[in-house]
């Protein structure tokens, strides 16, 4: 069961799917993309069968990047343009990374360009670096039982990384249906920080991203032509926006909150000493605040009114945090942490806020929600790291309306909530993993209206990350 109140979801960006295990934590046509030297040749070619892991090794692992974000580590891949894929789960939802090429180059803060959040891809750079680029290639060269080799940085935590190698074979494919999406199946070893390292086959061919591991034995590589394709749609600004997490901010600023669904999320990142936030709301707006880590592991803030927000299933805190004086509430974060505070209102008609605060704050908006929704719409969107419940939908259905409600996603873990006119969070009908999908995790479910009104549909991510997802809601 998700946490769904908005106050509660926000700490839980990061939080890892207990279904799907996310493991960190890359041109549109049929060939290879010739990306300098001699990688789309394949750099193993004739290598005999005894040393051709250490041949892919010494051949590839130069051009794989150590990626390192606040929150964790992963791999990545120097592509052509100078430019490092890697997955989106690796650098969300940071602006910037650090890489480690070979041990010892190191390059800090380096830009993220851009995300595709449907296939799990982000690009990151340019970097200035004189190493090769490998090719990203098809994987139709190679068939189910050949050998394979996974090459990246799983559970490195050295100051120097060095990149390991795992063989094993192609056990399959395995299609996202619905999103054109092709995955390859090994039983080669992996474990976390591989994410955004190489499948590599064995002539020395870069065919796939890993990314996700399936049924707890099995790694998935995203294909390499779904790979190029991502890389394309990014380095043309065909992808949405990506909105990493506010490192600026100011003291004072003001926002209007329309319900007590609505909330505000204010960022900080202490630097390198701890801070003793002071953050000052109007009182007569019964302000619900609620502070976190960035990945959900501790609580610094929690008042009663955010507990109350949270209904039943709040389970972050002990008891409620007391304000020092009305509107006024302080809290102690320590050094090198992100956090997230929620800020909303229990005026049932909402409320304009006005903060004052010790510290600069970060600002992020929620520009795509409550958006009206008709039967029979299909509709994309993006469940941003950053956003306070999901993307919520309005539509209105009399009484014994009868629908059927999809919500899913390629790589992420999808679900929904339905609430009735006059219903609240804990009264909410909740829907998640009915089997459908690349991992099970997509939700369907038939839904008959009680009462006649606007109904609040709600896309979540259940497994707290950022995530590109479809939905659509049918006369059942």
């Amino acid at each position: 069961m998700r946490r769904s109140t908005v106050l509660v979801a926000a700490a839980a960006v990061m939080v890892s799917s207990a279904l799907i295990a996310v493991i960190a934590a890359a041109s549109d046509d049929g060939g290879a993309v010739t990306a300098g030297g001699g990688a789309s040749a394949g750099c193993a070619a004739g290598s005999p069968a005894g040393t051709r892991a250490r041949a892919i090794l010494d051949c590839v692992s130069p051009s794989l990047a150590f990626v390192e974000s606040p929150l964790g580590t992963g791999s990545g891949i120097l592509v052509d343009g100078r430019y490092v894929v890697t997955n989106a789960h690796v650098v969300d939802p940071f602006g910037a990374v650090d890489l480690v090429f070979g041990e010892t180059e190191h390059h800090r803060d380096v830009p993220v360009l851009g995300v595709d959040f449907s296939a799990d891809l982000a690009l990151v750079g340019p970097v200035d670096t004189e190493r090769t680029p490998l090719a990203i290639a098809d994987y139709d060269r190679i068939q189910r039982g050949d050998d394979v080799y996974l090459v990246g940085y799983p559970g490195e935590i050295d100051d120097e990384p060095q990149a390991t190698i795992s063989r094993g074979i192609l056990s399959r494919t395995r299609k996202a249906t619905g999103y054109g999406l092709t995955f390859l199946q090994t039983d080669a070893a992996i474990g976390g920080g591989q994410s955004g390292g190489a499948l590599v086959d064995d002539g020395g061919h870069v065919v796939g991203v890993s990314g996700f591991s399936f049924a707890e034995e099995f790694a998935l590589a995203l294909s390499g032509r779904d790979t190029r394709r991502a890389i394309r749609h990014i380095r043309d600004g065909d992808t949405p926006p990506y909105v990493p997490f506010p490192r600026r901010g100011s003291k004072t600023g003001s926002f209007d909150l329309a319900d007590t669904e609505a909330a505000q999320m204010l960022t900080l990142h202490t630097g390198r000493s701890s801070k003793n936030v002071r953050l000052e709301l109007p009182p007569e707006t019964l302000p619900a605040v609620y502070a976190a880590d960035l990945d959900g592991g501790e609580v610094y803030f929690a008042n009663q009114e955010a507990i109350d927000a949270a209904g039943e299933e709040f389970d972050d805190a002990d008891g409620a945090d007391v304000p020092v004086a009305p509107g006024v509430f302080e809290f102690e974060v320590p050094a090198q942490t992100f956090v997230v505070i929620a800020v909303g209102t229990r005026v049932p008609e909402g409320a304009h806020m006005t903060y004052t605060s010790n510290v600069s704050l970060g600002r992020y908006d929620d520009v795509d929600d409550n958006e009206p929704l008709e039967i029979g719409e299909r509709v994309t969107g993006i469940i941003d790291p950053l956003e306070e419940n999901g993307d919520t939908y309005l539509i209105d259905l009399a009484a014994g309306d009868q629908i059927e409600i999809f919500a899913g996603s390629a790589t992420g873990d999808v679900g929904f909530e339905v609430r009735e006119p006059g219903q609240t969070v804990d009264d909410a009908t909740s829907v998640d993993d009915s089997g459908l999908g690349l991992f099970g995790a997509d939700a369907r479910d038939r839904f008959s209206a009680k009462t006649s009104g606007t109904h609040r549909l709600t896309v979540y991510s259940a497994d707290g990350t950022a995530t590109q997802y479809v939905f659509e809601v049918q006369f059942a």
